[in-house]
């Protein structure tokens, strides 16, 4: 059986579903066509009022644009339970550091969601490079 996604230390396996969004913060950004698996190893949890909404940690292998960069994975899906599931869906976002909330964003201009983690706009990253999108994450190798 494999250990829980919110594990510290676990390797998770990121399967994009989507083209990556790129911005590398000199007006080059857009979009890159590929799906590539890429993997992060846990290092902490992303926590708001006791809720877990997301894992951070540095990406261990994949495309080369990503390696010493941090990876940030926050639910996209309800129910999960990170803390007992060993796969999921995520939002995620590559970048030098691990998200945080955007204290400017307004969930209300979004009746759809229930959460702003849930919107890209909801998180922001500090610096340049900045991958995300969204994919299927699962446990790849336990610690």
């Amino acid at each position: 059986m494999k250990n829980p996604l919110a594990t510290i230390g676990v390797i998770i396996k990121v399967s994009p579903y989507e083209d990556i969004q790129y911005d590398y913060g000199n007006g080059d950004f857009g979009t890159i066509n590929d799906l590539s698996p890429f993997f992060f190893r846990v290092a902490g949890k992303l926590i708001e009022d006791d809720f877990l909404y997301g894992l951070y940690g540095p990406v261990t292998g994949g495309p080369e644009r990503y390696i010493d960069l941090i990876c940030s994975a926050m639910l996209r899906i309800e129910p999960c339970d990170w803390h007992t599931d060993s796969d999921s869906r995520a939002n995620f976002k590559i970048s030098p550091t691990k998200v945080a909330r955007n204290d400017e964003f307004d969930i209300n201009e979004y009746p759809s969601l229930a959460y702003w983690f849930l919107h890209p706009g909801g998180t922001v990253v500090d610096g340049f490079p900045q991958f995300g999108r969204a994919g299927e994450i699962e446990v790849f190798e336990s610690s």
